[in-house]
């Protein structure tokens, strides 16, 4: 007559089983799910600007967690902390309606004004101990050069991104003025990187046409 298996030894065999289920495929990290860092990308193609009117402006959000009160944002061709000024880029923090901090590329505020120029980014938002930190980083245009880095940071309460969604930046970041001037802008990339280093890659998006 066969053994039967020992209430000990059905649990762990129950328990191995569950393991091999939830195991990763061969080759692929575990992710952890405490989101701390997450790196997009963007491509812009300004077909025919025009300079008087400073057209295009564009402005891109990313929110730390979905539906929360923090948003980190991007201005391109104009600011508005503290007033209205034309061209260059201007990064921000609000909480709600209070802008927590910011920064832009004065003195070199140039307006947009080659035709068929290609406008290249990348917006980065990481948790650096009790902190959020904001910055665009390799922002390159033919009307403004090269700036390096644009960084800005504030006191931040969670560990993670625990809601962080891609969709909620492509919903709510757009063209506030001259669409018609705008040939495509695409989010070339999104990193995200967790707690132990392990990096998530999103696809391309065009969000515009």
């Amino acid at each position: 007559m066969p053994r039967l298996p020992s209430p000990r030894r059905a649990a762990l065999t129950a328990l191995a089983a569950a393991a091999l289920l939830t195991a990763p495929p061969p080759g692929h990290a575990r992710h952890d799910s405490a989101l701390v860092k997450v790196e997009q990308d963007w491509v812009l193609v300004v077909g025919k600007p025009d300079s008087r009117r400073c057209s295009p402006q564009l402005f891109f959000q990313l929110y730390p967690e979905s539906g929360g009160e923090i948003c980190c944002q991007l201005l391109v061709n104009y600011s508005d902390q503290p007033q209205f000024a034309a061209g260059g880029v201007q990064i921000q923090v609000w909480q709600n309606k209070t802008v927590l901090d910011g920064q832009d590329n004065n003195p070199n505020q140039a307006v947009l004004t080659a035709d068929n120029e290609t406008v290249r980014f990348t917006l980065v938002m990481e948790i650096k101990g009790a902190r959020l930190a904001f910055s665009a980083i390799n922002v390159s245009s033919t009307s403004w050069g090269d700036v390096s880095q644009l960084s800005v940071a504030t006191n931040y309460d969670p560990l993670a991104f625990e809601t962080y969604r891609t969709d909620d930046t492509v919903a709510k970041s757009g063209i506030l003025l001259g669409s018609n001037r705008v040939t495509s802008l695409t989010l070339a990339q999104v990193r995200k990187t967790d707690r132990s280093g392990n990096v998530t890659v999103e696809l391309p998006r065009v969000v515009y046409p």
